[in-house]
Parts: structure tokens; C-alpha cells; sequence
């Protein structure tokens, strides 16, 4: 749907990242486009690449945003599985930035590793908020993926083929987190198959393997929270809380930073905005 340059900001003394998308692009890209400016916009944390600003010149638009040196996590799975710390620090990072966005009434929507840079530090960054979902609003439920499925096919919540966008919330993220888990630990996707009709089938009628057959070396707790992460109903996946308190004593403790505490704050604002979407409401 467009372009992605590293340029330098002569101003500020910096490089940056210019998305650009192509002046004669279909107006759902467009759209998608503009909106991932605006979520990114109202979202400032550490695990969550930052826009700088949003530039419409000489009939195009350009997104102008941190620029993250480093690899994809997908990349950094397709060299082998990670080991339980590593996941664990990576895990962590991702999590909170979730909140983050959770606290702000949004769904990422198509969490993957591509869709994750990990820094030469061991910093997460969560990228590409086009399909996220405003859950507060009516406006951001037009935009759809091929055959009117919103993501990537292997990390799409149940919920979300069933009901769309209408029928979903928050949880549809905590899904995909399992999905991301289980590639990190194992390399291997725990719902794909040789085509997109079964791999929504396996999303919607079959467990994984246990993760622990694959690995038997990952603790119990964890094996036990990947899961979790990945069951059918919404209800019964684990919340960022429990992901955090599973994996901060898995982490290593050098590579957690000052920005990455249990922030009790945050969950309850995630907490609060799930209890007030009743089941009555997200399918009305």
C-alpha cells in the first residue's frame, strides 16, 4: 500500500522513518493510513514506535515516525526458538505496550512478530497500528482484510471470525500474544496450515499442541499461561496482569528497565474499560 524511507530530520538531528503511501492508492488504504496516525498519536510508551507527525504534500501523505534500528522479531525466530529469559524480557515489553494501548480504548488488532522490532539493546517496539480498533467508537469497523477477515489469518481470536469487529475487544490481542509466545519458544505456528480455510477451522475447533512436547524444558507456569493465552473464549485467556506476574520473575533481571514495573494503574484502566463493554453492548 505504499513506501517505507529512512530519512534524517535536519532539524531535530535525527533519523526517521517516512511511510508513505501512493497518491493513487485505493481509499481503504488510505483510510487505514490516516488512522494509524491517529492511534499512534494518542499512545506514548516505550514498547510503541512514536509518530512525529503526519504531512500531506504534493498530492501524497507521509507518516514521519521514530525510526527503530534493529531486526523483526519474526527474523530473530526464524534463526531458532528463544530461550524461556529471553521470551520472557521480550514478553514483558510487548505486554505493557499493550496495556498501553488497551488503557486507550484500542485493539491492535494484527499483533505478530513481523510486527514487532527488537533494538541491538533487547528493546521491544510495537509496529503498524492500520488495523487497530477504536472500541469506543463505531467509526474504525469498515475496514476489512481479504474474504472480510481483519488481521493475519494464524493470529486471529476466534471471536473475531465469528462475530467481526462488532464482536470483539481487547482479548483478541491477549490471543495473538499466545500465538507470539508459542513461535518464540518453539518456531513453529501453532494453527497454520497448508491453507487459510484450515487454518481458521484449527483457530476455531482445535487446541495446539502442548507446547511442552515440543519444549519440555519451558516451566510449567509458562507452558500453562501460553496456553491460556490461546483459549477459545475470550473469558478464559489469562489478562496482561497475569501474563506480567508469570513472566518478570522468568526475565532476565539486567535487561528489565525502570519503564517495565507491573504498572497497577494501567491494568485497572484496561480492567474498567472490559467491564464496562458488556457482552450486550459488543455484539449490538
Amino acid at each position: 500500500m505504499g513506501e517505507v524511507y529512512l530519512a534524517f530530520d535536519l532539524h531535530r538531528r535525527r533519523r526517521v522513518a517516512i511511510k508513505s503511501i501512493l497518491p493513487d492508492a485505493e481509499p481503504e488504504y488510505l483510510e487505514r493510513f490516516r488512522r494509524e496516525a491517529r492511534h499512534i498519536a494518542c499512545l506514548d510508551h516505550p514498547a510503541i514506535v512514536r509518530i512525529h507527525e503526519l504531512l500531506s504534500l504534493e498530492g501524497g501523505d507521509y507518516l514521519v515516525m521514530e525510526y527503530v534500528e534493529g531486526r523483526s522479531l519474526s527474523e530473530i525466530i526464524a534463526d531458532g526458538p528463544l530461550a524461556v529469559s529471553e521470551t520472557s524480557t521480550l514478553g514483558c515489553q510487548i505486554a505493557l505496550g499493550l496495556a498501553a494501548a488497551h488503557a486507550e480504548g484500542l485493539a491492535h488488532r494484527d499483533l505478530k512478530p513481523g510486527n514487532v522490532i527488537v533494538t541491538p539493546d533487547r528493546e521491544a517496539k510495537i509496529l503498524d497500528f492500520g488495523l487497530a480498533l477504536q472500541l469506543d467508537s463505531d467509526l474504525d469497523s469498515r475496514l476489512t482484510g481479504p474474504q472480510g477477515l481483519v488481521g493475519t489469518a494464524e493470529f486471529m481470536a476466534p471471536e473475531g471470525l465469528i462475530a467481526g469487529s462488532r464482536g470483539i475487544d481487547q482479548r483478541v490481542d491477549l490471543f495473538a500474544l499466545g500465538v507470539v509466545f508459542y513461535q518464540m519458544l518453539t518456531t513453529v505456528s501453532p494453527f497454520r496450515d497448508e491453507t487459510l480455510v484450515k487454518t481458521l477451522m484449527r483457530i476455531l475447533s482445535e487446541d495446539p499442541l502442548p507446547i511442552r512436547q515440543l519444549v519440555p524444558e519451558i516451566p510449567l507456569t509458562l507452558a500453562r499461561l501460553v496456553e491460556g493465552l490461546l483459549a477459545k473464549e475470550p473469558e478464559d485467556r489469562p489478562s496482561l496482569a497475569d501474563v506480567l506476574r508469570v513472566l518478570r520473575p522468568l526475565a532476565r533481571r539486567d535487561q528489565l528497565t525502570p519503564t517495565q514495573p507491573l504498572d497497577v494503574d494501567l491494568i485497572a484502566k484496561v480492567r474498567n474499560r472490559l467491564e464496562r463493554r458488556s457482552p450486550s453492548s459488543a455484539s449490538s
